[in-house]
C-alpha cells in the first residue's frame, strides 16, 4: 500500500512545492516496513527478543512515517489551506496514537516495566496488559449471544 501511495505522490503533477515531504515519508515507511519485517523475521529464528523489540521500533518509526506521507500528500496534492492541514494533521496524530505511543514505551518506560514486558514476551510471566475497547465490547455482545441462547 506504501509503495503504491509512493508511486502517486512521486508521478503526482499536481505537487509542485515541498514534494520531498510525502516522497520522504513514505519512502522511509516503506523502507523501515520491509527492513523491520525481514529483521522480524531474524529475530524469531534466533529466538532474540530484544532483535525483536529494536525492530519493533523501527516498524513503528514507518508506520507513523506512512501517516503523516499520506497525511502531506492529501494536503500538497489538494492545495488545502494551513486550517485543514493542521486538521489533516490531527487525523494523522490520532491515527498513528498506538504506533506513537509504543515508540515511546520501548525508548522510555522504567527498566522494571519494560523487563516486566520481555518477561511477558518470553513467556515467564502473565500478560497485565489492558485487552482494549475492541476486545471488550467483542467480549460484551459475545456474552448477550450466550444469554440469548441460555447458554
Amino acid at each position: 500500500m506504501v509503495g503504491a501511495i509512493l508511486a502517486l505522490a512521486i508521478g503526482d503533477k499536481e505537487i509542485t512545492a515541498f514534494w520531498y515531504c510525502p516522497v520522504g515519508l513514505l519512502a522511509l515507511s516503506m523502507i523501515l516496513f520491509i527492513w523491520g519485517i525481514e529483521k522480524y523475521g531474524d529475530a524469531v529464528d534466533e529466538d532474540d527478543v530484544d532483535k525483536y523489540l529494536a525492530w519493533l521500533l523501527a516498524y513503528n518509526f514507518g508506520t507513523v512515517a506512512m501517516f503523516f506521507g499520506v497525511a502531506t500528500y492529501i494536503w500538497l496534492h489538494y492545495h488545502t489551506s494551513w486550517l485543514l492541514f493542521a486538521f489533516i494533521i490531527i487525523v494523522a496524530t490520532s491515527a498513528s496514537w498506538k504506533w506513537l505511543y509504543d515508540i515511546w514505551y520501548l525508548l522510555f518506560a522504567s527498566a522494571a516495566r519494560y523487563e516486566a514486558y520481555r518477561e511477558e514476551l518470553l513467556g515467564n510471566r502473565l500478560c497485565e496488559k489492558d485487552p482494549g475497547w475492541l476486545v471488550r465490547a467483542h467480549g460484551f455482545f459475545r456474552g448477550l449471544h450466550r444469554r440469548k441462547k441460555g447458554v
